[in-house]
């Protein structure tokens, strides 16, 4: 049951990765530009998440946030270019060919945080059945962008 439900949450939240950057990049032409859209959407996003947290009473204390690695609080500004990313690219090359993109740069930045381990995650050896995965991904990029 446990596979079942990770695969189901992966497959929903790429969706959403779609669903939201379409959303973002109306945003984005109605405003006329990334920034303000990328704004609406973190303001909107965390006057929601906070709803989220009252409702299922999980709304808890910061004070933990001191035992976190200072630079892991710039993981928000990742959201924050993944959001615009999307955006701006949207418009111009369209939801398919900027998911495929995402999921290329996604793929080849994994290898490397596998294989060495970065942030604390596993570490899972570069293989060459791993990259033939990720030049497949690539050249599923590049045939989608046609």
């Amino acid at each position: 049951m446990g596979a079942f439900v990770n695969i189901l949450v992966g497959l929903s939240v790429g969706a959403l990765v779609v669903i939201q950057g379409g959303m973002n990049s109306r945003v984005m032409v109605a405003l006329g530009g990334a920034m303000p859209a990328t704004l609406i959407n973190f303001i909107i996003g965390a006057l929601a998440l906070f709803a989220f947290m009252v409702i299922t009473g999980s709304v808890t204390s910061l004070s933990g946030i001191a035992q976190a690695p200072r630079w892991s609080l710039l993981a928000g500004v990742a959201g924050v270019m993944l959001v615009m990313g999307t955006a701006f690219l949207i418009p111009r090359i369209g939801t398919a060919h900027t998911v495929a993109l995402l999921v290329v740069g996604q793929a080849l930045t994994s290898l490397a945080f596998d294989h060495f381990g970065l942030l604390g995650v596993p570490v899972i050896q570069i293989s060459m059945t791993r990259l033939i995965g990720c030049g497949l991904l690539a050249l599923g990029a590049i045939v989608i962008g046609r």
